[in-house]
C-alpha cells in the first residue's frame, strides 16, 4: 500500500488538489478537509484535483470527488479531475463530466 499525500498549491486563480498513493478511506477525512478548505475557506475561481500521481482510489474517495464536484457546480466554481490513468477515470463512470481525462 502506498503512503497518501495531500499537497494544495494555487496557480493564478486555480487551486490545485494533488493526491499521490493510494485514495482510500484512511485518508478520505484529510482529502475532504482539503475540499472544503479550498471550496469555502479559500477564494478560488477554479478547483482542480490532480490525480495523475494516485496509485488507487476506492468508493470514499470516489464519492468524496463527487461530492465537490456537486458542491463546487452549485458554487459556480468549475471544477476538473486531472486523470491520465485510465484505470483511475474508470472509477468515475459516467461521471466523466468533471473532465476524468487531461486537463
Amino acid at each position: 500500500m502506498a503512503q497518501t499525500t495531500v499537497n494544495v498549491h494555487t496557480q493564478t486563480e486555480t487551486t490545485v488538489i494533488e493526491l499521490r498513493g493510494d485514495v482510500d478511506v484512511g485518508c478520505v477525512a484529510c482529502l475532504c478537509q482539503a475540499l472544503v478548505d479550498a471550496l469555502f475557506h479559500q477564494p478560488t475561481h477554479r478547483l482542480v484535483v490532480d490525480l495523475a500521481r494516485t496509485t488507487t482510489i476506492d468508493a470514499t474517495g470516489v464519492g468524496a470527488l463527487v461530492a465537490a464536484g456537486y458542491t463546487a457546480e452549485e458554487m459556480h466554481v468549475p471544477f476538473a479531475l486531472r486523470c491520465p490513468d485510465p484505470l483511475i477515470a474508470a472509477e468515475f463512470g459516467d461521471l466523466g463530466a468533471f473532465a476524468a481525462g487531461g486537463v
